[in-house]
């Protein structure tokens, strides 16, 4: 679900790739020209029923979902929701580190606190709630991920520009500019690989599972490593110097190696993943 959105666009040409799953990807306008229009579903889950003749799916991937700010931040839990109305009973869903709120020096567990800085943290705090409700009184399974920055659908390299100057908070601190727990769009298409051969096979799986490449990465060594030109700014009353999330519990599921969370090896799955998108 979702797929003409930032992240679903960024991982569609990784994941059709991938003969062992018939993916079936709703749009809600018939995507003209798209590799993957033979097998698109035309479907606006907000405003009609599923479709009495559309594929009933072993699994939902839901990508669906409200950026920015507002009252239709609302809409992140009626969408997470829509996905059981397919018929599927089984789900993974995408909320954010953003719930998390500034994670100081400790990585954020996903049985710690959770304190959001604005209006999409809450919105996505209040849909897991709501998925994890639905499936205590039903026989539904839902796996909610907390993505880390995705390299290629951030507000950093996915929004950076030929020639356009990027300029980052400064902090006072031996950091100096943003910390960022970060994956790959190659990498991310291979860990909802892996989760959903879990979930199919009905493997245990925790309820809620931070998704991220192990460490954290400085937000100038990425610029740097994408060989883009930026500079400074000094940091304002709301600038958040760490989001950085423990993965702990998603290592002991699919285990990641160092260079999945190095600078360089980040800029060039992006890179890659550019060239392929269509």
């Amino acid at each position: 679900m979702g797929a003409s959105g930032k992240l679903a666009r960024l991982l569609r040409p990784v994941l059709r790739e991938d003969a062992s799953f018939c993916f079936h990807w709703q749009f809600r306008t018939f995507p003209e020209g798209s590799a993957d229009s033979l097998r698109s579903l035309v479907w606006a889950p907000l405003r009609e029923r599923y479709p009495a003749d559309a594929p009933r799916p072993d699994l939902v991937v839901n990508f669906a979902g409200v950026t920015g700010a507002g009252p239709g931040l609302s809409a992140n839990t009626d969408l997470a929701l829509a996905g059981f109305a397919t018929g599927a009973t089984r789900m993974i869903a995408m909320s954010s580190a953003a719930v998390y709120g500034p994670t100081a020096d400790a990585p954020a567990s996903e049985d710690g606190p959770v304190a959001p800085a604005g209006e999409y943290g809450r919105s996505k705090l209040a849909m897991e709630a709501a998925l994890l409700r639905h499936v205590k009184t039903t026989a539904d399974r839902a796996l909610v991920l907390r993505l880390g920055n995705i390299a290629g659908a951030d507000a950093l390299l996915g929004a950076a520009r030929p020639g356009a100057r990027v300029v980052l908070d400064r902090f006072g601190t031996r950091a100096g500019g943003p910390i960022r727990s970060y994956i790959g769009p190659v990498t991310l298409a291979r860990v909802l690989r892996e989760l959903a051969v879990a979930m199919l096979s009905d493997r245990p799986l925790p309820d809620v599972l931070n998704v991220a490449a192990p460490g954290a990465v400085a937000m100038g060594d990425l610029l740097d490593a994408a060989g883009l030109d930026w500079g400074y700014r000094p940091a304002g009353p709301q600038a958040i110097e760490r989001v950085v999330l423990d993965t702990a519990r998603l290592q002991g599921i699919v285990p990641l190696g160092p260079e999945t969370g190095d600078a360089a090896g980040i800029v060039a799955e992006w890179r890659a993943v550019a060239q392929r998108r269509t």
